[in-house]
Order: C-alpha cells, then structure tokens, then sequence
C-alpha cells in the first residue's frame, strides 16, 4: 500500500503534546502542532478543524495540511465541550457563500452554538508553523503530504476576517433546542420518557442533518433566518430484517453519516446483538430525500470513509494510500482500528491505541481538506 501521505491520521491530544496513528502504516510518531497545542480542537467533515484557546476564547478554522488559518469571532462565554461535534455548511472557500459553523454539545445537553460568516469577508492567513507533513518525526517510511494550500481564496496569503467590513458583526451564538423526545419500553413493561438529541450533525447542501428517529431525519435549516429551524423528513428505515439475531426482532450498529457530492450516505456498522466484538455487516446508505427511502450503494468510487471517535467523513482513497470504496473504524468498544470493504466480509484490525498514554485529553480524526 503506498504510504506518501500522512493524512489520514488519528490525533492523540496531551494539552502540551500530541502524537499521530498514521492509518497507511500503522505507526504512532510525535507530531509537534504548535497551532493545536493547548487548543480545543472539532475536527470536521470538510477535513477543516475548528479550534479555540481556552484562555483567550479566541477561535480559527485550520488547514491541517497548509497551515492556512481563517479567524473566526472569539466566544463570549465558556466555550463548548471538548467531545463536542462541529460541521460545516460548505468548504470555506467558496466564494460569496455565506459559511456556517455549528457546535453540537454531546448528548445529554441541549445546546447547538453557531456562528454566520460572510462569504466575502472569509480570507486565510498562513500560520508561521509548518503544514502537517514537516511536524510528523522524520523517518524513513514517514508519510508526505502537499503542503500547497489549494483552499485558500486567492494564491496569496491575505489578512484575517474583517469583522467590521459588511453587515452584522459576525458571533458565536448558544442555543438551547427542544425537539422532543419517545417513550422506550423496557422488558418488563415500564416506560420511560427519553429526550432526543441531535447528535451525528452532517450538512448537505446549506442545510444541517441529524438521525431524529428510524423512520425520520432532523434537520436543522438557516436559510430563511440566522436562528435555527428545527424539522423532520420522513425517510423509511433500513431493511435489518437480516442483520437481527436469530428470534430477535432488532439489530444494534454504529451509525454515521457522511456528504458525498452533495449526497447524504449514511454508514451502519452493524452487531451481532449486544455482543459489539462480533460485526455481522457493514453498509453504506444512499438517502434518497425524493423517494423517502434509504438505497444500499455497492460503491463510493475512489474514496475512503473513515469514521468513529464522534466523527465520519471521506477521503480520496488512492491519493491518501487507501483502499478504494472502503470503511476505516475506530469501534468504541474495543479502539481498534477496523478496515472493511464494501461487499466483501473481510477485515483487517490496526490497534491504534496501543502504546498510547493515557489519559489523552482528546483524540480525533485529522483528514485532507476537500470541498
């Protein structure tokens, strides 16, 4: 397998240091990223990372491969959870497109945080740091990575945001949600009322999508107004009448969601009933919004998904050394690194927490940035 990228990369957070898993060797290195360092860091689908000094409350978006930075407005009161979730409502580079960025607090809170940005009022400006391929230890077998910056508006590095240029002054702003919640029955009939959360937030053209329910898709809308609108679209559930053990009537998985070409997929890690160390199957969802159904896809072309850790987005696959049209998982029950390809029941297993100090402060997916 070829190995001249370093992205994809998992990314074990110390506060002071970090270290890198690369996913095409196998191998932990020190990876001195000053602009991560006692940062708090959301990684996103985009391959852009959202970060936030916790002294200052100063936030920027990151281009992990080029350095390249774009300030956002700081926060005005503490700042989100570190497990929390980030998207982005398209690649940041698009001209004139208003850019959205959203925070979703983990379950439990019901807290989203959002910040609107005009899209002629983003520019990059370059971090005196080096891209991510020069931080990673030196070594023989050692990953590369382009360092261009290809995201940046303009081939010249150009001044922060100017807050002040046009219109409202863009800021973060925290918002509390309600959107209901079911009742679950237990095994001996007791019912207990479970709130709902959004969580696995995934945007798609403009709009901001989370699983509400089996048969139901949240979505989370501000084009019609800089506060969020909270709906639902009907979808029909996924076919487990296979995946379900023997004289059971459910299947339990892992789920993740993931744009492609302005498309939602929607990725199922599926178990063998409660027992998490046994996978009965794995596959990958097309979400069909016009016929209101979930379509299994046999390919994703040259592409890679990477998911877990809170997190799911995609790679190109030959340029980044992996395996075309297939799944790279980080289970939450055993942190092994778990590789599937699509249509096939193979897997191979990468301990990308062995050797690793704990406790880390944090660990994420790190990956190339792509529209």
């Amino acid at each position: 397998m070829a190995t001249s990228m370093s992205l994809p990369c998992i990314v074990f957070d110390y506060g002071d240091t970090t270290t890198a898993y690369g996913i095409t060797d196998g191998e932990h290195r020190p990876y001195a990223a000053d602009e991560l360092r006692n940062k708090r860091s959301w990684p996103t689908s985009h391959g852009w990372i959202l970060c936030c000094d916790p002294t200052t409350l100063a936030t920027f978006l990151l281009n992990p491969q080029s350095t390249c930075k774009i300030a956002l407005p700081p926060f005005t009161q503490s700042p989100p959870p570190v497990n929390s979730q980030c998207s982005l409502s398209h690649e940041p580079s698009t001209a004139a497109a208003r850019l959205t960025v959203v925070i979703v607090e983990p379950p439990e809170s019901t807290v989203i945080w959002y910040c609107h940005v005009d899209g002629n009022e983003i520019s990059c400006s370059k971090s005196q740091g080096t891209a991510v391929t020069d931080k990673l230890a030196s070594s023989s077998t050692s990953p590369r990575v382009n360092g261009n910056c290809t995201d940046c508006p303009t081939t010249e590095d150009r001044l922060s945001i100017d807050f002040g240029a046009a219109g409202s002054t863009p800021a973060w702003a925290r918002h509390e949600y309600n959107i209901g919640g079911t009742n679950v029955r237990f095994f001996d009939g007791t019912r207990l009322f479970a709130r709902r959360f959004v969580s696995d937030l995934t945007s798609c053209r403009g709009k901001f999508y989370y699983f509400h329910s089996p048969t139901e898709y949240g979505v989370v809308d501000f084009s019609s107004s800089p506060v969020p609108a909270f709906t639902t679209v009907t979808m029909k559930a996924v076919d487990i009448s296979d995946k379900a053990p023997p004289g059971e009537t459910t299947a339990r998985a892992s789920c993740y969601t993931i744009e492609i070409d302005g498309e939602l997929y929607r990725t199922y890690v599926f178990y063998n009933g409660f027992d998490s160390n046994t996978i009965v199957d794995v596959g990958v969802y097309r979400m069909d919004f016009r016929r209101r159904k979930t379509i299994r896809v046999r390919s994703i072309g040259d592409r890679a998904i990477v998911a877990g850790l809170s997190f799911a987005g995609w790679c190109p696959a030959a340029a980044s050394g992996l395996r075309p049209g297939s799944i790279y998982w980080v289970s939450p029950f055993d942190n092994c690194l778990h590789v599937f390809e699509m249509g096939a029941k193979t897997k191979n297993l990468g301990e990308a927490y062995k050797g690793v100090e704990k406790p880390h402060c944090n660990s994420f997916w790190m990956i190339s940035v792509h529209p």
